[in-house]
């Protein structure tokens, strides 16, 4: 059932893009708890802004890479929502039991000319035990 409450954050983020058409969007998860001020996140020069992961595995020839939707800072700009709205169709079309930290990496492979920017580590949602601490979002 988490599954799929995770998987609707797309469809949250078109509607507040509805709503306020010319504001940056800046998406918390629910349990993310604030530390400080948001406003560092409107200084982002990109169209998505979000924490991005990658290693290389282990085990494995090749490397890993997750993009993290706990925080998303998404200015107004065509590019932004176009992301969005592949993000709402990758997971609409993906397999049950998936999360919500797998459709975003779907949609940035279909979201040419988008510019995607690292939060940084500062500005995003990190995990403590089970309850997600941000340091300043």
């Amino acid at each position: 059932m988490w599954e799929t409450n995770t998987m609707a954050k797309a469809r949250h983020i078109l509607a507040a893009m509805d709503r306020l058409p010319t504001e940056m969007i800046v998406w918390l998860d629910v349990d993310c708890i604030l530390h400080g001020d948001l406003s560092p996140l409107t200084d982002i020069r990109g169209d998505v802004a979000f924490r991005m992961h990658s290693k290389f595995r282990r085990h494995h020839k090749g490397a890993r890479f997750r993009a993290q939707s706990g925080t998303i800072a998404l200015p107004p700009t065509p590019e932004a929502r176009q992301f969005v709205e592949s993000w709402r169709e990758a997971s609409e079309r993906a397999s049950y039991g998936e999360i919500d930290q797998s459709s975003p990496v779907v949609a940035m492979a279909e979201s040419i000319g988008t510019r995607f920017v690292p939060l940084p580590l500062i500005l995003h949602g990190r995990r403590k035990t089970r309850q997600r601490e941000c340091s300043r979002c």
